[in-house]
């Protein structure tokens, strides 16, 4: 895990060495339907908070921000587009921590931790070394602040990487099930980041972020009830192999 390159960020430092354990995770990025699907499943309350079972009262996506695409019709979450993410078939996008922890376990997983990301986001253990997930030219794979027009754009519509996974570069950041921490100099296996934290980890970047941050090796921290729409996080699930 890290830079290997020598132009990443400090936190991308030092370049260590990590083992995980097998694991499934999903071909695309979880889609606007999908996540309206959850919400209604759930009987979610209007306004976008649920007492979750883990955390209490909290809030999985803020219904009140301007450029939420979604809307309560009779009585039920429905698609109403905006300017940034134009169609249902979009990423699920300024999805809190929260929501997205809660999605996963609603679908039967969980949220990948960071060394997961990492490693599928490279390719696992087909990886040809790439800068970004599937090539080395970031039009090629990630929807970005150069081509995306500014607006999430339908899942799996770029390159897909070794593994046959798509959109793990650009698009919409990713949320990780770690807190945010500095890396350990040491060999791991199976890491599962810092006990406790502010800030929660986002990796993959989004359809605003340069190439800087759509490499593999890049790394965000954001707190867990960011609801910013435009640019905010969604959800890729895994699932454990025993």
């Amino acid at each position: 895990m890290g830079d290997e390159n020598g132009i990443g960020q400090s936190d991308e430092l030092p370049i260590h060495t990590v083992t995980v354990s097998s694991f499934q995770v999903s071909k695309y990025e979880v889609t606007q339907a999908q996540f309206i699907g959850f919400l209604n499943d759930i009987k979610c309350n209007s306004d976008g908070s649920y007492v979750d079972s883990e955390y209490g009262n909290v809030t999985y996506i803020n219904m009140d921000e301007s450029f939420c695409p979604l809307s309560i019709v009779d009585g039920k979450f429905d698609f109403k587009g905006s300017i940034n993410v134009p169609t249902i078939e979009c990423p699920a996008i300024g999805i809190t921590w929260y929501g997205a922890n809660a999605y996963c376990k609603w679908a039967g997983g969980r949220l990948p931790y960071e060394a997961e990301w990492e490693f599928a986001a490279r390719g696992g253990n087909l990886s040809d070394g790439y800068k970004y997930s599937g090539s080395n030219i970031y039009d090629d794979v990630a929807w970005n602040q150069y081509n995306s027009e500014e607006y999430a754009h339908p899942v799996g519509k770029k390159l897909a990487n070794e593994l046959g996974i798509y959109d793990m570069s650009g698009n919409v950041w990713e949320w990780c099930a770690d807190w945010y921490d500095v890396y350990d100099v040491d060999s791991q296996t199976n890491p599962t980041g810092a006990i406790s934290g502010d800030n929660r980890v986002g990796r993959g970047a989004g359809y605003l972020s340069n190439d800087l941050s759509c490499r593999v090796a890049n790394r965000h921290d954001n707190n867990p009830d960011n609801l910013i729409t435009y640019r905010g996080h969604g959800i890729r699930i895994v699932k454990s192999i025993n």
